[in-house]
């Protein structure tokens, strides 16, 4: 809200939840406000876990979800992290400590979760340091690297374009799965560095192919939720593209469904605004989330891209055969270029070419592969 509506806005938004808060508590338990958005209830003779349990469901279930600002409403969630006397601590220094660690791991967990400490967690945050700092190293150190996936036109039979994804080699520890880390980078901020890092790659691979045989390829790159809805990721790219004289036509931007429910009105905005620029949108995944055709109309796509568990099953039953050609049909009708996600097999790629698909990846074509070896199958498949 700070961000879109101003600091005024977040100001009367936790006015009215402090005011909520304060008309539900009743002595003895009294509620503070303790930094930013965070509040501590301290909650008084309860004999037991159970009657603490439909104290805070009456906090959580009471306190106002939206909020009217200037003719706009606005939705937010309340996330809960719980630390018990003498069970957890026997200090106030001790128990908001682990409180606050019990509401990271329900943040962690999704939004409007209530979360109990648990004595693993204090570890949990420690391995989380611990990713945190390493990454920091792995930027420094030159670990981080690109790999490319083809994504075939299977209509014209060319190369369409490349997905640019992220690998970590780390010293000791080997590939580390980007599903192992991206979310730590989303919390710590190191998101912004490493979306950079791969930006700048795929610029240079498009670049490459370019100079080496005299075509464009486009390039896609994944864009984290939390990225897209920071100011700063506009400026950064504007200073990119003028870094590296590229043509925003040639990238596309990839977005998940869960963006959707972060805000949906100011990923529309930043979504509008990269494509002003140039550069495309497809939306990740979809099919296995949030987005409802309400949603589909209003967003400013250029591509869908079907998930790959609609395509994994194909093979051995036709059970999605229905929702693929439906999700197809829904795509052209919205003007939209449709990716069909985790291909594997010439059964699977012929079977979507009769649903009027656009576009196919996925290893039938091959797996994710470092830049050398990308350039290489550009030269040695003319034709995909």
């Amino acid at each position: 809200i700070n961000e879109v509506k101003g600091f005024d806005a977040g100001d009367l938004l936790i006015t009215t939840m402090t005011r909520d808060l304060l008309n539900i508590a009743v002595a003895p338990h009294q509620v503070f406000r303790y930094s930013g958005d965070q509040f501590v209830i301290l909650l008084r003779d309860l004999d037991t876990r159970q009657h603490m349990g439909q104290v805070v469901q009456r906090y959580t279930k009471e306190v106002r979800r939206s909020l009217a600002i200037n003719e706009d409403e606005y939705f937010f969630s309340v996330s809960v992290g719980i630390a018990t006397y003498p069970h957890d601590g026997k200090t106030y220094e001790d128990l908001l400590q682990r409180a606050e660690i019990a509401l990271q791991v329900s943040k962690r967990q999704g939004r409007g979760v209530v979360v109990i400490y648990e004595s693993s967690f204090a570890k949990q945050m420690a391995d989380t340091i611990e990713l945190t700092n390493m990454l920091h190293q792995a930027l420094l150190n030159n670990e981080m690297m690109v790999y490319f996936q083809p994504i075939c036109d299977v209509k014209k039979q060319n190369i369409y374009a490349f997905e640019a994804l992220i690998r970590w080699k780390q010293e000791k520890l080997g590939f580390i799965p980007p599903l192992n880390f991206i979310d730590t980078a989303e919390k710590s901020g190191q998101i912004f560095d490493l979306t950079r890092f791969v930006i700048e790659k795929a610029f240079m691979f498009h670049q490459a192919i370019h100079d080496k045989f005299k075509r464009d390829v486009s390039i896609s790159i994944n864009l984290s939720s939390k990225l897209i809805l920071t100011p700063e990721f506009i400026v950064m790219l504007r200073k990119l593209i003028a870094n590296y004289k590229i043509k925003p036509t040639f990238f596309i931007f990839e977005i998940t469904e869960s963006l959707l429910i972060e805000n949906i009105e100011l990923a529309i905005e930043r979504m509008v605004a990269l494509q002003m620029l140039g550069f495309k949108i497809a939306l990740d995944d979809f099919g296995t989330g949030y987005s409802s055709l309400t949603y589909l109309q209003r967003l400013p796509l250029d591509i869908l891209k079907i998930d790959r568990s609609f395509i994994m099953s194909m093979d051995e039953q036709t059970t999605s055969y229905p929702f693929l050609t439906f999700m197809i049909e829904l795509g052209h009708s919205l003007g939209l270029q449709i990716v069909a996600e985790g291909v594997e097999t010439a059964y699977q790629k012929q079977k979507l070419i009769e649903f009027n698909i656009d576009l196919v990846q996925g290893y039938y074509h091959s797996k994710p592969i470092p830049i050398d070896e990308a350039l290489s199958f550009v030269e040695a498949h003319p034709d995909c």
